[in-house]
């Protein structure tokens, strides 16, 4: 194909991850100001009140020693090296939520109101809060369970099985449709082989309350965490076509493995025909390394090359590495539109979220112990394994964390607990529709109260 008959794909260079593409007329230099703290050029109000953070930096220093003691608190000690005087999974539910947290804290990109001194103090007079300690327990709570929502409703598998099973015919039509507006090459490398097209709204987030309605409540609560604009709606039927990105298998497996994420950034002056992709390596990513700089060993790891930069003659081609901005130029926005940004902006965040919870360190921290023992587990057929436990057990699995047999262990200690829980909310319902005299179709109430 002529190339004004594809979507173009060049490497622009490898910038931090505040980076934000320069405007018109601007040099790269001054589109790197954003990587700087905003103290730096924002004059911050100092707070007269006594203890209170004058800030942002100050402040977000003290909320990370608050979440740090919480985190202490939930493991029932304070030795990080010891084990777990409890295997409760609320506890170690708490644990994930706190090392999700830190690694948004961390995150330059982020807008939290608990590292923000103007955003606080607003949210304290209008909760009658007074105390710092107190304003950071109440939006602790709030972050905790968000933090849960998302992991829910953005790892939850389909209780269909195959993923596939069911998938409507747009969405087949889209994945064989929009490769070819590549040229059948993959985003990120330009290979040709094994090019598959991968889903930016993965299938089984859009099966869990259907496809729209759940792209939009994740997005709502990403909102908390990341600058995300107010949508009334995020529309994934009628725009399956931009839920498609072109990726070569082992580039595919590694994004849905959340071993890398992919950071969008719109031109700022021509949007609709060009599209900014930045790659951000998350495995390993610690708590400290602010999703800024990653330790990603590409040799011990695994690796992406890019085939359309090195040398051919002796096949020589460099690893895609973190940082690393690539271009995407459409000159035919109705006949071939680039992928959707909000889908884009809308998976990044969620995988930003998830990379705390999924460092090596976190993975440790949350196994710690030795797993529950005893604990054969219910029935597979009958209870549903959390999508966000056993993405967590795939990757402390992976990572050497846990061994085959624990983590075999901590799924039946899992999906036991699942399973529980479950019942527990059929009886609490089914004794709500009891009180309430609701009985179903068919039967009525009689004078006595007795259905018939």
């Amino acid at each position: 194909m002529e190339p004004n008959q594809t979507i173009q794909v060049k490497f622009v260079g490898n910038y931090p991850i505040a980076w934000e593409p320069p405007a018109p007329g601007e040099s790269q230099a001054s589109s790197q100001l954003s990587d700087l703290p905003s103290e730096m050029f924002d004059s911050q109000p100092t707070v007269s009140d006594s203890g209170f953070p004058s800030t942002n930096e100050e402040l977000k220093q003290q909320f990370v020693a608050f979440v740090e003691e919480r985190m202490r608190g939930a493991r029932g000690d304070s030795d990080p090296e010891a084990e777990f005087c409890d295997p409760e999974t609320d506890k170690r539910n708490m644990l994930k939520g706190y090392h999700a947290l830190l690694a948004i804290v961390h995150d330059p990109t982020s807008t939290l109101v608990a590292t923000n001194t103007t955003r606080l103090k607003l949210f304290m007079e209008l909760n009658r809060i007074k105390f710092l300690e107190s304003a950071f327990d109440a939006l602790c709570r709030n972050y905790l369970s968000d933090i849960d929502k998302l992991g829910k409703l953005w790892l939850e598998k389909s209780m269909q099985d195959p993923a596939h099973a069911g998938r409507r015919k747009p969405d087949r039509e889209a994945q064989e449709i929009v490769p070819g507006w590549y040229n059948k090459m993959c985003t990120l490398t330009g290979g040709t082989f094994l090019v598959e097209a991968a889903h930016i709204i993965d299938v089984r987030v859009t099966k869990k309350l259907g496809a729209d309605k759940n792209a939009h409540s994740i997005w709502n609560l990403l909102k908390v965490f990341w600058p995300l604009e107010d949508l009334r709606a995020l529309t994934i039927s009628g725009d399956e076509q931009r839920n498609i990105l072109p990726l070569r298998v082992d580039a595919h497996r590694f994004w849905d493995s959340h071993q890398f994420a992919l950071r969008p950034l719109e031109h700022p002056a021509d949007p609709t025909h060009r599209l900014y992709l930045q790659m951000v390596w998350l495995k390993d990513i610690t708590t400290e390394g602010n999703l800024a700089s990653s330790p990603w060993d590409h040799r011990k790891n695994g690796t992406i090359t890019d085939f359309r930069r090195g040398n051919h003659d002796n096949d020589t081609f460099p690893a895609i590495r973190h940082g690393d901005v690539f271009e995407l130029v459409t000159a035919d926005k109705a006949m071939r539109p680039l992928p959707n940004p909000h889908f884009l902006r809308l998976r990044y965040a969620a995988q930003k979220l998830l990379a705390g919870m999924m460092a090596a360190g976190a993975l440790k921290d949350i196994f710690r112990g030795p797993p529950p023992r005893g604990i054969e587990g219910p029935v597979r057929d009958e209870a549903h394994m959390p999508g966000d436990w056993e993405v967590l057990i795939e990757a402390a699995q992976q990572g050497g964390v846990l061994s085959p047999e624990a983590a075999e262990q901590w799924r039946c200690y899992i999906l036991e607990e699942a399973y529980q829980e479950h019942q527990k909310q059929l009886e609490e319902y089914t004794e709500w529709r009891a009180k309430n005299r609701i009985l179903p179709k068919g039967k009525e109430v009689d004078d006595e109260g007795q259905g018939s």
